[in-house]
C-alpha cells in the first residue's frame, strides 16, 4: 500500500503577497447582524377633511399615519410587546386634554378642530390657514435579532409661518422586549470617557456646519450646561447616532443637529449583553 502525503508551502513571494493584502485591508467595526430578524407589515390610516378628495392634494386638510405591525420576531413573545410600544407612539397621549383609545378618534378630533377653526375665522372674515396636516411616519431603522430600532418622524402645519417637525428613535432589545436606553447601553465604568468622545464628536460636527458659520456657542443646552447629551439617539451598524431636533439647541432657523459615534471608537464601552460588535476586514 502506497500513501502519498502532499503540504503545501507558502513561498517567500507568496507570504509577501498576503502581507501585502493585510496592509491594504481596513479593520472596521459593526454590529453583528447575524441571525433571524423580524417580520412586520407597513400599515397606513388617514382622514381627509373632504371624503371626496384625494391623500395627494397638497391643500387638503389632512392627517396621516404610517407604521409598522411586527408579525414575527426572534423572540415571539415580543410582538406583543413592540407593537403595544408602537400603539402608544402613535396615540401619543402624553401631555394632551384627554387620552385617546384609538387612531380613529384621534383623527376625527383633528379634522374636527380644523372645521371649527374654519368656521371662527370666517365668521369674522379673517383669513386663515387652509391645508393642515400632522403626519406620523414610524420606520424599521434597524432590524437585527439583537436590536429593532424605530424612527418616528412628525410634520405638523395649523397654520403660521411654517410647519413643524420632530424625529425620535426607539430602540428595542428583541430578544426582552425592553426599551433600550444609554444607562443600558454603556457601562458604567466607561461614561465619562463616552460623555467626552460623544463632545468630540458634537463639536466637530457643529464646527463644520455652514449653517453654523462655525460658531458652536450659538447652541444653548439646559441649565447653562456645556455639553448635554440628548435622549434620542438611534442604534446602527455602524454606530451610534444622536439627534437633536429644532429647538432643542436653539431657534427653529438653527434646525436639527445629528451626529455619529462609530464603533470603532466605543466598542470597549458598549454592554456586551445588548450589543455584539464584529470586526470586518475589508479590502480597500
Amino acid at each position: 500500500m502506497a500513501i502519498l502525503w502532499s503540504s503545501c508551502w507558502n513561498t517567500d513571494e507568496q507570504m509577501q503577497d498576503i502581507a501585502n493584502d493585510v496592509a491594504d485591508s481596513n479593520v472596521t467595526y459593526r454590529l453583528d447582524m447575524e441571525g433571524d430578524t423580524a417580520a412586520y407589515v407597513q400599515q397606513q390610516q388617514y382622514l381627509l377633511e373632504d371624503s371626496l378628495g384625494n391623500v395627494e392634494q397638497p391643500e387638503i386638510t389632512k392627517i396621516i399615519f404610517s407604521y409598522p405591525e411586527f408579525t414575527k420576531l426572534p423572540q415571539q413573545a415580543m410582538r406583543d410587546t413592540i407593537n403595544q410600544m408602537i400603539n402608544q407612539i402613535l396615540l401619543n397621549n402624553v401631555g394632551v386634554e384627554h387620552s385617546f383609545s384609538s387612531l380613529e378618534d384621534k383623527m376625527q378630533e383633528f379634522i374636527r378642530d380644523y372645521k371649527v377653526h374654519k368656521k371662527e375665522m370666517q365668521e369674522f372674515n379673517l383669513p386663515f390657514s387652509t391645508g393642515w396636516l400632522y403626519h406620523m411616519r414610524i420606520d424599521v431603522l434597524l432590524n437585527t435579532p439583537q436590536v429593532i430600532t424605530l424612527r418616528v418622524h412628525e410634520t405638523e402645519f395649523t397654520g403660521g409661518a411654517h410647519a413643524n417637525y420632530w424625529t425620535n428613535y426607539l430602540n428595542v432589545n428583541a430578544q426582552t422586549g425592553e426599551k433600550v436606553t444609554l444607562n443600558t447601553l454603556i457601562l458604567k465604568k466607561s461614561k465619562s470617557q463616552f460623555m467626552e468622545i460623544a463632545e468630540q464628536q458634537f463639536r466637530a460636527v457643529v464646527n463644520g456646519s455652514s449653517d453654523t458659520s462655525g460658531t458652536e456657542t450659538a447652541y444653548e443646552f439646559v441649565e447653562g450646561e456645556a455639553f448635554v447629551l440628548p435622549d434620542n439617539f438611534s442604534v446602527g451598524e455602524e454606530g451610534i447616532a444622536f439627534h437633536y431636533n429644532p429647538y432643542d439647541l436653539g431657534p427653529f432657523a438653527m434646525g436639527e443637529v445629528t451626529f455619529e459615534i462609530p464603533y470603532e471608537e466605543i466598542k470597549t464601552m458598549l454592554n456586551p449583553a445588548i450589543l455584539s460588535i464584529v470586526s470586518v476586514i475589508a479590502q480597500q
